[in-house]
């Protein structure tokens, strides 16, 4: 009957993620914080949206996530990413007969390795992708608990589902989720 409620609830499904797990936040987090300490040319901005696509995230995490990351990096993250770079590139001589190696490979070629401000923004969000996926879980784990079970239980929502055709909107979402799994 409502057969025209499904394409928009399809796509609406991938775009947010409706099936939100505490772990595909904070992998929206890290993939944010990805997006936001190295620099986008063509080939990586191209390289981390098919991240984005492939991988089983939270979308809405990564993209409101990214600005405060892009914000921390111009304000001075950037500085410290390029040392770091510029040591791994530069100064570790004991990497050079593998970065010549790596850069010379033709897809890495293109992602642009070889820059200082690149490698260490990869190499910077490497190291805190594991603390600020556990932080962003643990985070997210305890808003899960302490909000939406009072969202939940609020007199407007109960109000709204009340109504009958709303009811049968969020079914439709839920059998097309369920199908997706």
């Amino acid at each position: 009957m409502f057969s025209f409620i499904k394409i928009p609830a399809r796509f609406l499904s991938f775009l947010l993620g409706l099936r939100i797990t505490s772990g595909d936040v904070a992998l929206g987090v890290c993939l944010g914080m990805f997006l936001g300490f190295v620099p986008l040319n063509k080939a990586m901005a191209l390289f981390l949206l098919l991240l984005f696509i492939i991988i089983r995230l939270n979308r809405l995490t990564a993209l409101i996530v990214l600005p405060f990351f892009k914000l921390l990096y111009i304000i001075g993250i950037s500085n410290l990413t390029d040392k770091i770079g510029e040591y791994l590139l530069v100064d570790a001589k004991y990497l050079t007969n593998f970065w010549s190696w790596f850069t010379s490979q033709p897809i890495i070629a293109l992602l642009d390795f070889n820059n200082t401000l690149v490698c260490g923004g990869i190499a910077f969000s490497l190291i805190l992708s594991p603390f600020v996926y556990f932080i962003s879980r643990t985070l997210y784990t305890i808003y899960v608990e302490k909000y939406v079970r009072n969202f939940r239980q609020s007199k407007f929502i109960k109000t709204i589902t009340k109504n009958n055709f709303i009811n049968r909107i969020v079914l439709a979402m839920e059998g097309i989720r369920d199908k997706a799994e």
